[in-house]
């Protein structure tokens, strides 16, 4: 089997076969394998190739994928499993824990912080949230319990800051009471403080 390499656009090196296209790949990794245009390879040789090749692919597309928003170790894994094998996938995951890329405490601290912060949600409903993410039950409930929380305060500031004013209307009431439901809450704190908007002592 001979092996032919011929430059495409910008950094891209396109891989032949016996004159028959195989594969692309980067230029820098390309460079980086010790094979030149024209050599001779055997069939074991060029899986161990197409292998490498595929594993470099998933990994500058993990770089890409980290490089529009942090992710957990499995919803990563999920997404590359989409498009690779299993064994390119594992190996590119290997060279990413290796530059501290992945952290899923880290994670799943920052991603609490802005659920809680930003989206005003309760601990049950990060906790969810977390774990639909992929991350260890342990890391999620750690996380969770360091957030300092008052149900009841959140629950005002949402009320205030989304429904001020409407409260004196049944529907949207109703639309707050399934909101608040939906962001974790839970139903004794709702409607202990909706009652107080109902008595007018807030």
């Amino acid at each position: 089997m001979i092996i032919t390499a011929k430059k495409g656009k910008a950094d891209k090196i396109h891989i032949s076969v016996d004159g028959e296209y195989s594969m692309t790949v980067d230029a820098v990794y390309w460079y980086s394998l010790g094979i030149s245009s024209g050599d001779e390879i055997d069939g074991d040789e060029f899986e161990i190739l197409r292998n490498k090749v595929e594993s470099r692919r998933a990994f500058n597309n993990a770089l890409d994928i980290l490089s529009r928003r942090a992710h957990s170790r499995v919803e990563l894994i999920r997404k590359l499993r989409r498009k690779y094998s299993e064994e390119a996938v594992n190996t590119a995951l290997e060279r990413v824990e290796e530059l501290g890329y992945i952290d899923d405490e880290k994670f799943a601290e920052d991603y609490a912080q802005h659920l809680y912060e930003v989206k005003h949600m309760a601990p049950y409903a990060i906790s969810k949230e977390l774990m639909l993410k992929g991350v260890d039950r342990d890391i999620v409930s750690r996380v969770v319990d360091e957030i300092e929380f008052d149900p009841q305060e959140e629950i005002r500031e949402i009320l205030e800051k989304k429904y001020a004013g409407c409260l004196n209307d049944e529907k949207q009431t109703r639309k707050a009471y399934n909101a608040l439901v939906r962001l974790g809450y839970r139903y004794s704190d709702i409607i202990s403080v909706l009652r107080l908007y109902s008595e007018g002592e807030l």
